[in-house]
């Protein structure tokens, strides 16, 4: 006679059929819909003039000011604290954490004090620091397992919630996590459609070209985080968007074949600078093909909440879990965009 199955089982393929269905409950049509301006754009502040150069990107609010960051370039700071008087400086670092972190690649907000901080140096083995905001004094350090790694990786976007790190790697097309608790790595998804450049990215108007004349696609390169840690949404700069539930990627009865199909195409977007999520599970993206801040709330409605052509040249948005204020590196300033009260997320 056989085995009764586990109420592990039993969770597992419920879990799956929720899963499954969730997307024709919804409807087709819900993903499509137009994006429709709010009736009160959000309100833009130039809060920083940001120094040598535009190529700031990633951005967190922490107790003391900003923290942004972007690839290094000729020596260039790759790290800087913008204080609450709007001004710009080095991020302080002690000498240990100067010798450690040579190609910061992402950033992210570990909670009021602390941030991650991805080092992502090419054909080498990338790491996560973990650093006081205040004066960048290392609190912990992973070093990636050989095995979610190769030389084409790079980890270009991390995103955390409680004992879970979640990394994009553009380089190899992968998905990657590390569990603080369990300290093991894993890496999803390799090559799979979702973590793939399909279609040329458009900025401004314009389609990109690579160095080589031929238009430029790039892999996975975005994640953001439900605030419970219980969703995370990912997609490459041209998209689309796609969602996960988060409870798959820890639990080692899923097989590969079910874990991509619980990989749920979410929505067709343009061309984005990144993607972040409010404190009311509101996700915003910025538009780089037009100059937009776009809004899925809730209930998956679609808003333009701003068009600004500043935007055409943004990166990832960070949205203030208290305030829901959004903060966006664009060219050479630090903005903040405040959607008004009342009008839809």
């Amino acid at each position: 006679m056989k085995n009764a199955a586990s109420p592990s089982h039993f969770r597992k393929a419920i879990l799956l059929l929720v899963l499954l269905l969730y997307p024709f409950e919804q409807g087709f049509a819900a993903r499509e819909r137009p994006w429709a301006p709010v009736p009160h754009p959000a309100e833009v502040t130039v809060i920083a003039h940001l120094p040598e150069g535009s190529d700031w990107h990633d951005v967190v609010k922490v107790t003391d000011g900003f923290i942004l960051q972007r690839a290094p370039k000729d020596g260039a700071v790759s790290l800087i604290k913008v204080d609450r008087a709007g001004q710009a400086h080095p991020f302080p670092m002690t000498q240990q954490v100067k010798d450690m972190l040579d190609a910061p690649s992402a950033l992210a907000r570990a909670d009021d004090r602390a941030i991650w901080v991805v080092n992502a140096r090419p054909s080498a083995q990338p790491f996560l620091l973990k650093l006081d905001a205040e004066t960048g004094a290392l609190q912990s350090r992973f070093d990636a397992s050989p095995d979610v790694y190769d030389g084409t990786s790079r980890f270009i976007a991390i995103a955390a919630h409680g004992p879970m790190i979640y990394l994009a790697d553009e380089g190899d097309a992968a998905l990657v996590t590390y569990d603080l608790e369990k300290k093991t790595w894993r890496r999803f998804f390799t090559h799979y459609p979702a973590m793939l450049g399909q279609r040329p990215m458009n900025i401004g108007g314009q389609e990109v070209r690579a160095t080589d004349g031929r238009p430029l696609q790039r892999n996975v390169s975005h994640l953001a985080l439900q605030r419970d840690g219980a969703w995370l949404y990912l997609q490459t700069p041209t998209g689309p968007l796609y969602r996960l539930k988060t409870e798959l990627l820890r639990d080692p009865d899923f097989t590969p074949v079910e874990l991509m199909e619980s990989l749920t195409e979410w929505r067709r977007t343009p061309t984005i600078g990144g993607l972040t999520i409010g404190p009311d599970n509101a996700l915003y993206l910025i538009d780089r093909s037009e100059g937009r801040l776009l809004s899925f709330d809730a209930g998956r409605n679609p808003f333009m909440q701003l068009a600004d052509q500043r935007l055409v040249d943004a990166q990832t948005p960070y949205a203030d879990p208290i305030t829901n204020e959004i903060y966006v590196a664009a060219g050479a300033d630090l903005l903040r965009v405040t959607p008004h009260q009342g009008t839809p997320p």
